[in-house]
C-alpha cells in the first residue's frame, strides 16, 4: 500500500511545496485513500490474489490513479482496474 501511494506521488513535484503545508498534506492524504482502495480490493495472500501485484506498481496504472486527484479538493476513493489478472474457467460434464 506504501509503495502504491508512494507511486502515486512520483506524479507530482513534491519539492515545490513546503513540507508539511496543506497542499503537501493534501497530496498525501489523497494519495493514500487511493492506495487504501486499491490494496482493500487487490491485496491478499499472494495463492489468493486476482493480479500480479507488480500490475498495482505499474507507472502508467499509478499515472491514471494520480489523475484522478483534485488539488483542490478531497473527493472519495475506490479501487481502480489495473492491467493483468487471472482468468479462471471451470468446465464440468453430468457424468458425476
Amino acid at each position: 500500500m506504501a509503495l502504491i501511494a508512494l507511486g502515486i506521488l512520483e506524479n507530482f513535484d513534491m519539492s515545490s511545496f513546503p513540507v508539511d503545508s496543506a497542499d503537501s498534506i493534501h497530496l498525501q492524504i489523497e494519495a493514500l485513500k487511493l492506495a487504501f482502495a486499491d490494496a482493500q480490493a487487490y491485496v491478499a495472500d499472494i495463492d489468493h490474489m486476482t493480479l500480479r501485484p507488480q500490475s498495482l506498481l505499474d507507472t502508467e496504472y499509478l499515472k491514471q490513479r494520480a489523475g484522478l486527484i483534485d488539488r483542490t479538493q478531497a473527493k472519495p476513493a475506490s479501487a481502480g482496474t489495473p492491467k493483468g489478472g487471472t482468468v479462471y474457467l471451470t468446465a464440468a460434464d453430468d457424468s458425476g
